[in-house]
């Protein structure tokens, strides 16, 4: 057996739900769809009951609690393949998880936004655990565990943040709104 490689190729807005829901006061969530290439050079099909995944930031919650979530059931990628999957995930922001707004500031800063700031990557720790139909009747769900660097443009950040203006304090508030006016 050679390992699939598997890279995330993209992200859209999930068009079948809400662009921003706020269940309760402090908290939002947001539905995304991950593109995912998954390339199976094995001479049999990989299927999967469910794979889940979860993503970190450690400016959210110390890194403890998930800034994104998802998960996929019935999972089948042919033999000798390279395609492309829907991956949904996800993304809730809640203000008490966010103590001092640390993970807002880190994305602001991030993508250059602030004064005296540069644009680098964020760090995203990420969990995905593996239900392989085969393994799964024996009770074993391999875990993933890694991370990943990745660019956060504008305007993914303006799609996520300017939603969420209404949690901000007044700083923030008008700082988001000044950008979101402009781009």
């Amino acid at each position: 057996m050679r390992t699939p490689s598997v890279n995330v190729v993209g992200v859209e807005s999930d068009s079948s739900a809400p662009p921003l829901v706020i269940p309760t006061a402090g908290v939002a969530t947001s539905k995304w769809i991950l593109k995912v290439q998954v390339d199976n050079p094995n001479f049999f099909p990989l299927k999967a009951k469910m794979v889940t995944a979860r993503g970190y930031s450690d400016n959210y919650a110390s890194g403890t609690v998930p800034i994104a979530e998802g998960n996929i059931t019935n999972l089948d990628i042919p033999k000798k393949t390279n395609e492309v999957i829907d991956f949904p995930i996800t993304i809730t922001y809640d203000t008490s998880k966010d103590p001092g707004f640390t993970f807002l500031q880190s994305l602001l800063t991030n993508c250059g936004i602030l004064p005296g700031s540069t644009k680098q990557k964020i760090t995203i720790n990420y969990e995905v655990d593996l239900s392989f139909t085969l393994l799964a009747r024996a009770g074993v769900v391999p875990t993933i565990r890694n991370a990943v660097n990745i660019s956060i443009t504008i305007f993914i950040l303006l799609l996520f943040l300017c939603p969420f203006r209404l949690f901000f304090p007044l700083m923030w508030y008008n700082i988001i709104l000044l950008l979101c006016s402009i781009y």
